[in-house]
């Protein structure tokens, strides 16, 4: 089947979609139970994917569209993601609007959703709660606020914006990571907080997320991975937030430094240029932080010589 229709198309029965490379005019709308369509090349529409019920299998193919949304229906319907990269060109408003949950299955597989549009306007990602791969936020110069709303989960969570701008996430929610990206730059700080003060929650459950140059506040860090946002990497602590490592600060080296540690992950660094502690304790840690001495920090960070425990 070949469109030439440039207005709004419904599907009410089972059909592939083939582009070759132009972009489809109007939305399109899956309006009927048990089809499915299924995309044979890259895919390209000026407007939204309205899913209503069936299923929409991407299959492995880029999906570029003005958004998606279940338009608060909730039959049974299931999105294939697949492998490709779903560039969300919204200019205002809610771009990923999939917030009705009952009755969607979301198979993300190894997609990733990315946010291009540089306007001022406000954005909204209504996640539903599902398991995402990697959502990116990829803005530009745009100032315009971002909300995420639902507790979902993502193997990356990423801003590349190069202005200030602001991340809010719906107070309540938890927003699971296996990855966080937001890094600023001097001047330009990328702001994460909630909608008010009731406060959100980030959770990772091992190794370690670097951010820079990131303004938080209202956050509860957990799951067991370690959140720094040091602020002498440009980092501000804007108040009311737990589970975050903003402590660290460089002090003078000792006179006669007599040994070097190797920097293990989330200890603190010895060398012979500086120390850096924490808010809480230093722990001299080689190897084993079993065999070394722990010493809480100056209260003025000025450091002489000090020995290498036994």
């Amino acid at each position: 089947m070949i469109w030439t229709h440039t207005g709004n198309k419904v599907f009410n029965a089972t059909a592939n979609i083939t582009c070759n490379g132009v972009t489809m005019g109007g939305s399109i709308k899956i309006n009927t139970a048990g089809i499915t369509i299924t995309l044979l090349d890259d895919f390209f529409l000026a407007s939204f994917i309205l899913h209503q019920q069936g299923t929409f299998e991407a299959n492995d193919k880029n999906v570029t569209c003005f958004g998606i949304s279940n338009n608060f229906s909730t039959n049974t319907r299931v999105l294939n993601m697949g492998s490709g990269l779903w560039t969300i060109t919204a200019t205002s408003g809610t771009g990923w609007s999939l917030a009705t949950a009952t009755g969607l299955t979301i198979n993300a597989s190894t997609s990733t959703i990315k946010h291009t549009n540089t306007g001022n306007n406000a954005l909204t990602f209504a996640g539903g709660g599902f398991t995402y791969n990697n959502l990116w936020f990829d803005r530009g110069t745009s100032t315009g606020i971002i909300t995420i709303t639902g507790s979902n989960t993502f193997a990356e969570f990423k801003d590349t914006g190069t202005v200030a701008h602001t991340i809010k996430f719906t107070d309540g929610t938890t927003q699971i990571i296996t990855s966080l990206d937001t890094n600023g730059s001097s001047g330009n700080l990328i702001t994460l907080t909630g909608t008010s003060t009731g406060g959100w929650i980030i959770s990772d459950s091992s190794g370690v997320n670097t951010v820079s140059y990131t303004n938080i506040s209202y956050s509860t860090a957990t799951g067991g991975a370690i959140f720094r946002a040091l602020q002498k990497n440009g980092n501000i602590d804007g108040g009311n937030n737990s589970g975050w490592n903003f402590g660290w600060t460089d002090v003078n080296k000792p006179t006669t430094p007599t040994w070097t540690n190797d920097n293990p992950v989330g200890k603190e660094q010895y060398d012979q240029s500086s120390i850096e502690y924490d808010d809480t304790d230093i722990f001299y840690d080689g190897v084993n932080p079993n065999q070394f001495t722990k010493v809480a920090k100056p209260t003025t960070p000025t450091w002489t010589k000090i020995s290498k425990p036994i």
